[in-house]
């Protein structure tokens, strides 16, 4: 008897994509709730105070839900974000070449990669 091949296992999911998913879905069921409620006050022949009510009532609810889930979550553990640190590197220095002299003469004076050198030029024109 020959057995078909083992399927890739899926990593577990992390606790912040659990924590994430389980809020999603109870917002949408509270949601669901919210409007099978007021669909129902609506076929009974509520009228829009009556609907308005049951809305306040049922957001009123919420509120005392979320306190309630909030303070259950205080308990539970957080997973620790890290961000990366910076980490000293050095500045490479620019090529060798003509820059703008750092003494502001307005012109160009050569670097040599390391240091500044005495040799001075006036820039020349662009062209265009």
């Amino acid at each position: 008897m020959t057995y078909p091949p083992p399927q890739p296992i899926s990593p577990p999911e992390s606790p912040e994509t659990i924590r994430r998913r389980r809020s999603r879905n109870e917002a949408s069921g509270f949601l669901f709730l919210l409007c099978f409620a007021l669909f129902v006050c609506y076929q009974g022949g509520y009228n829009g105070f009556q609907l308005m009510l049951v809305a306040i009532g049922a957001l009123g609810l919420l509120f005392v839900i979320l306190v309630f889930r909030a303070l259950y979550r205080v308990g539970e553990p957080r997973v620790a974000t890290y961000l990366p640190t910076p980490t000293a590197t050095a500045t490479a220095d620019p090529p060798p070449g003509w820059y703008l002299d750092p003494q502001g003469s307005g012109n160009q004076r050569w670097w040599n990669g390391t240091v500044w050198s005495d040799a001075v030029r006036t820039p020349p024109n662009p062209t265009v």
